[in-house]
């Protein structure tokens, strides 16, 4: 991502790739010099390096993991709010006549997945059948007045690192090669 309207530090004060790998693994953004001579952020990583046992976790290693993950919850929330303002909850399974506001769990799963669906197109998550499978949405047993979900979604990756393994040939047809034919 270009810094544009932000000055390249001189050549001699540029960080070496070391220093900003060393920078990235301490929680910092780190910027580079692009085309042209304009500044642009290279990684842009949190401060989140270890989970609450003391162990390495990259959940939330990339500032972009927690946007997109941001970004889902304010759809998921506008999407149940939006379509069922003000209206009853019920078990699943309950009769109840044509236009009633009235909703139930099963109902919530299923705006939930054609939400996600709409943030698949989007590019934002991937994997709509493991989402739809892993996804629990349950009234509550102590407070009949609330739904409980476990939202599982599959965040969309981003593409770091481009690794090619290149196996040239002076010539293909030298007689010991025919298998890659």
């Amino acid at each position: 991502m270009e810094l544009t309207g932000v000055l390249a530090p001189p050549k001699h004060q540029r960080f070496l790739l070391s220093e900003c790998n060393a920078l990235a693994g301490a929680g910092l953004a780190t910027q580079g010099v692009g085309a042209n001579n304009v500044p642009a952020i290279r990684r842009e990583t949190t401060t989140y390096q270890k989970n609450l046992y003391d162990q390495p976790d990259d959940a939330y290693e990339l500032v972009t993991t927690l946007a997109t993950l941001s970004a889902l919850l304010r759809r998921q929330k506008h999407a149940i709010t939006s379509k069922f303002p003000r209206h009853k909850l019920a078990d699943d399974g309950t009769r109840f006549g044509p236009g009633q506001a009235i909703v139930t769990p099963k109902i919530i799963k299923a705006e939930l997945v054609a939400q996600y669906r709409q943030d698949e197109f989007k590019g934002l998550v991937e994997n709509a059948k493991a989402f739809k499978d892993n996804l629990i949405v349950e009234r509550d047993t102590t407070n009949p007045n609330r739904v409980n979900v476990l939202y599982p979604p599959d965040l969309i990756n981003q593409l770091r690192i481009f690794a090619v393994l290149a196996q040239f040939r002076l010539q293909y047809d030298r007689g010991f090669d025919q298998s890659v034919i």
